[in-house]
């Protein structure tokens, strides 16, 4: 196990505890608080950037979105039996956020599967359907079909399909 993964099981087992007193807290929480915050929270909290991108590249290379809700974008993750939107908001200003949250088993990420990188059921199904994709595209293109029709007929079953 390298350093990376025991620092952010580390970071985990903070977030556990720190949502315990503090169920919804933000990137800057620490600008704001009346109280000196503790070394460890602020800096953990700064580091909650560090978390979202980290979950942000699974989910995008499991073809995960994020959720949108009232502050922003957020992905579900669950760890322990508990769970967490951790998210972004920009608008004035850009921060990250998280909130304790009931577990919700649509779109949510196990925790250990970013830590194991474990591939969701999904990905290999879709990379195949998008390898065909690519060679029909290839094909067309070969074919003399200008980019812009696929382009267009791709776009057309999409919208359909809302």
């Amino acid at each position: 196990m390298n350093k990376q993964t025991i620092e952010i099981k580390d970071y985990i087992i903070w977030l556990e505890n720190y949502t315990k007193k503090h169920p919804t807290f933000t990137s800057d929480e620490y600008l704001f608080s009346s109280k000196k915050m503790p070394d460890i929270d602020k800096k953990n909290t700064e580091s909650l950037g560090t978390l979202y991108e980290m979950i942000k590249n699974y989910a995008t290379e499991n073809f995960i979105l994020p959720q949108a809700d009232q502050l922003g974008y957020h992905y579900q993750i669950t760890y322990n039996g508990n769970s967490y939107k951790i998210g972004y908001m920009q608008g004035h200003e850009f921060f990250y956020y998280c909130t304790a949250t009931t577990p919700n088993e649509e779109n949510t990420i196990d925790f250990n599967d970013i830590l194991e990188n474990k591939r969701q059921f999904k990905t290999e199904m879709i990379n195949l359907k998008l390898q065909k994709i690519a060679i029909l595209t290839g094909e067309l293109k070969i074919a003399g079909l200008e980019e812009s029709f696929v382009l267009d007929t791709v776009t057309k079953t999409y919208r359909k399909i809302r």
